[in-house]
């Protein structure tokens, strides 16, 4: 993402991105909506139970080899 726009705070600039608040500002407005924040909140459980199986009974802690043929098996796994 490319800073548009710095504002100097003391003798130092930060960087600041309208289009990034403007994201931020829509996400916020967006959650605020009754129905919007419960798919949200929906969301997390369902993802935390599958990743929660892939690690508990896959034994699945991390991916360990590199490359797009060795990971195939892993990439199975990940897709389970």
């Amino acid at each position: 993402m490319k800073t548009l726009c710095t504002k100097a705070k003391g003798n130092r600039q930060v960087p600041w991105n309208p289009v990034f608040v403007g994201m931020k500002t829509n996400t916020k407005e967006a959650l605020e909506c009754e129905i919007k924040s419960r798919i949200s909140a929906q969301r997390k459980i369902d993802v935390k139970i599958v990743f929660g199986h892939i690690k508990g009974n896959r034994t699945f802690r991390r991916f360990l080899l590199r490359g797009l043929d060795k990971v195939h098996t892993e990439g199975i796994v990940a897709l389970a």
